[in-house]
């Protein structure tokens, strides 16, 4: 796909999901010891891949806000905590042309 189309679809896909996506909670987790751990966000922003990666929506990232009273940072996370795989392979399919796949291990 030409850049110019990439983009394009990249600003497409993204008005498609900031309504599905944006203002939606999470809540907070910690690791099993709790040295890790972040506070219940609210998704604030999505994140394309970088360049040459735009097909893959595993390579996107959604920005993640703590409520104002938590003190914690913010973090991302998946396009996949807030909609399913079938629905990202169909909605990145019909954007750009293909069916993203993840890479296997």
């Amino acid at each position: 796909m030409p850049l110019l189309d990439t983009q394009l679809a990249v600003q497409a896909i993204v008005q498609v999901l900031d309504p599905l996506v944006l203002g939606q909670e999470l809540p907070g987790w910690s690791s099993c010891c709790g040295t890790v751990k972040a506070a219940t966000a609210t998704a604030v922003k999505i994140q394309p891949a970088d360049p040459g990666q735009e097909t893959l929506w595993v390579k996107w990232k959604v920005e993640m806000r703590p409520k104002p009273n938590e003190p914690d940072w913010p973090w991302t996370c998946s396009l996949c905590n807030f909609l399913s795989q079938n629905e990202l392979d169909r909605l990145f399919s019909e954007y750009f042309g293909v069916v993203p796949r993840v890479l296997s291990a």
